[in-house]
């Protein structure tokens, strides 16, 4: 049996190395076994570069932080832990931001009587991860009642949002009865 490998559009071919660092940080906690295969790979010659842009493609950098930070600079190289909470620190304000604004819609959505379940995004961050801020997500996503849609988007369009996408009524139609 052999595995497969997808090689990401614009990265070189990653090492076994490369790969393992970058599943071993994708989890929310690390046990002792983990840490110390951690540990032993970063002791090879890592391309940051590839770990770092294979990390942000599969959204994976705050999980990336959280574990590479606990090692210190005497393991990974000042640079990397840098960026890393730079970029760690820019995710968790956009998450709390955009968690704001969510609650702003569930809480104008309520007001109107639109019965809302928020998904993915901040909620699941929560839930799953225990910390919003290691979740990446770019977006709110909500589920509604079909007969609820059109009065949710005139509400939201009166109080400031704007549609992502300019749609014609036949396509707005097709698109809520494909998704």
């Amino acid at each position: 049996m052999t595995a497969e490998v997808t090689i990401l559009p614009g990265l070189r071919s990653p090492t076994a190395t490369e790969m393992e660092v970058i599943l071993l940080c994708a989890r929310t906690q690390m046990d002792d076994a983990r840490t110390a295969r951690l540990k032993a790979l970063l002791r090879e010659d890592i391309d940051w570069d590839y770990v770092l842009e294979a990390a942000a493609l599969h959204c994976v950098m705050p999980l990336l932080h959280r574990h590479l930070s606990k090692l210190g600079s005497g393991v990974i190289p000042a640079a990397i832990l840098e960026r890393l909470a730079n970029d760690y620190q820019a995710n968790a304000r956009r998450n709390l931001s955009l968690s704001g604004e969510l609650l702003k819609v569930l809480s104008l959505l309520k007001k109107n009587d639109i019965p809302v379940v928020p998904l993915k995004g901040p909620v699941l961050a929560a839930s799953v991860y225990g910390d919003i801020g290691l979740r990446q997500f770019g977006d709110l996503d909500v589920l509604l009642h079909e007969k609820d849609i059109a009065r949710a988007k005139d509400l939201l369009i009166e109080h400031g949002y704007k549609p992502a996408h300019d749609m014609t009524a036949a396509q707005e139609s097709a698109t809520l009865r494909h998704h």
